[in-house]
């Protein structure tokens, strides 16, 4: 039996968190999330789109193991991406 069941059939928040060896905050997060929302599956979690795509992190990827040494704006250069992007991006991406 689910731990929202048991809860669901009157049993404590903490003989649930006894008998699933887990802390009582959690049970009690898990059974508010479950009466606001009726399930308790983690939400999707919108975060920010990426500036470049896969084929342009390619680009940059093997144009900086072409020479190793050079700098980042000098790969940025070389890479022709049409985008203005910051110098800490292509050298993440590099």
């Amino acid at each position: 039996m689910t731990k929202i069941k048991k809860l669901q059939l009157g049993e404590t928040q903490r003989a649930v968190s006894r008998e699933f060896k887990i802390s009582k905050t959690l049970v009690r997060d898990l059974w508010n999330i479950f009466q606001v929302t009726g399930k308790v599956e983690n939400l999707k979690r919108s975060i920010r789109p990426e500036k470049l795509t896969i084929r342009e992190k390619r680009v940059l990827c093997r144009e900086c193991a072409k020479d190793p040494f050079q700098s980042a704006k000098a790969v940025h250069l070389r890479c022709n991406i049409p985008k203005k992007v910051s110098l800490w991006t292509v050298l993440r991406a590099g």
